[in-house]
């Protein structure tokens, strides 16, 4: 009843969203300030951790991990700087946007690079001659391609599908197989003195896989096996239940399924993310089944229908794309559902005859 109820508020005020989102934007900026502000101060006074800018992934607060951040910051990064003139915006507002720029990098995540990365590609390669500040928007794609090496958790996550470490640590990486390959013919090596020469970030990535597994230089991301489990689950669910599971059940589907499709050694792989999918992709497949194509096609032909505007297409396609096939953690989070229902009517008016 309350999903029906929240739909039908957005369905009511869509266009008052649409219309007013700028300063939805400027008050989520200072509510975000605030409360990270006030968490930080009632974290000093009770001894616990300190985050001026917060560490979700640490503490748990505000948001429960760092990727739940991410599902709205392509709305600020992607759109607002692009929409928005920094230069003629007051101080406050200036700062605002520092501090949450700040702050997301300090809560880097696959789901934050990957997110604005691809999304931002994709918008460029399919509208660039209506992209009005391009060098705005490609230093952009450039800033945020390079951070990845600087997240380590999204260059295992790369590392496990294209097996791409021997090429940015190569050195690191043959040094250790080296050492690998010395313990094995000689007894008397000492593995701690040989451990000392090399960074303690390379030794813990790619040391300990490549003496205990097969495939040295392989590793394995929790998060990434997660996503493949339930991945095969939504596909294995579309295969038997065509029209899906209906709204709010993928925990019934994952329940059923999850024994006949999960094949990894990953600890945590076959309970988490149980009702949420890992991302929406795979939730709408269970519930809706075939049904939820047509919004999935929609997304995609968002980036070529000439008569969206430019601007419509920065506030949506970032969300949806990113919260669809990257992370997401359902409909009624991160706006999805918001944005997606003000997609639809933008399609219903064009429909109609009225340009968006």
């Amino acid at each position: 009843f309350l999903s029906i109820f929240y739909i039908l508020i957005i369905i009511f005020y869509r266009d008052f969203i649409l219309k007013n989102i700028l300063k939805f934007i400027n008050l989520f900026l200072i509510f975000y300030f605030v409360l990270i502000f006030i968490n930080s101060f009632l974290n000093y006074y009770n001894g616990e951790i300190i985050c001026l800018f917060g560490c979700f992934s640490k503490n748990r607060e505000i948001f429960k991990e760092a990727s739940h951040l991410a599902f709205i910051s392509p709305l600020i990064i992607i759109y607002y700087l692009n929409t928005v003139e920094i230069k003629k915006l007051n101080l406050i507002y200036k700062f605002l946007i520092l501090f949450f720029f700040i702050s997301i990098l300090n809560n880097l995540s696959t789901t934050l690079l990957g997110g604005i990365i691809i999304s931002s590609i994709l918008i460029l390669i399919t509208n660039y001659k209506f992209i009005t500040n391009k060098k705005k928007f490609i230093l952009v794609i450039v800033f945020f391609t390079l951070l990845i090496p600087f997240d380590r958790n999204t260059v295992v996550k790369i590392d496990q599908f294209y097996d791409i470490s021997r090429v940015i640590n190569n050195k690191y990486v043959s040094d250790v197989i080296k050492i690998a390959d010395e313990i094995k013919i000689a007894d008397e090596i000492n593995l701690a003195s040989k451990i000392k020469k090399f960074e303690r970030k390379i030794i813990k990535n790619f040391e300990r896989k490549i003496i205990k597994n097969d495939n040295p230089g392989k590793l394995k991301n929790l998060s990434i096996e997660t996503l493949i489990t339930n991945t095969k689950l939504a596909i294995y669910s579309l295969k038997n239940d065509y029209i899906g599971w209906g709204i709010h059940n993928y925990k019934y589907a994952h329940q059923a399924y999850i024994s006949k499709v999960h094949t990894s050694n990953i600890e945590g792989t076959m309970w988490l993310n149980s009702q949420d999918g890992a991302n929406n992709f795979n939730k709408g497949i269970v519930e809706f089944g075939f049904i939820f194509f047509v919004p999935i096609l929609m997304i995609i032909f968002l980036l070529f229908d000439r008569k969206i505007s430019i601007n419509n297409k920065l506030l949506i396609f970032p969300i949806l794309f990113t919260q669809t096939f990257i992370r997401g953690s359902g409909f009624f989070n991160g706006g999805y559902i918001v944005f997606l229902i003000i997609l639809i009517s933008i399609y219903l008016k064009i429909f109609k005859g009225v340009k968006k």
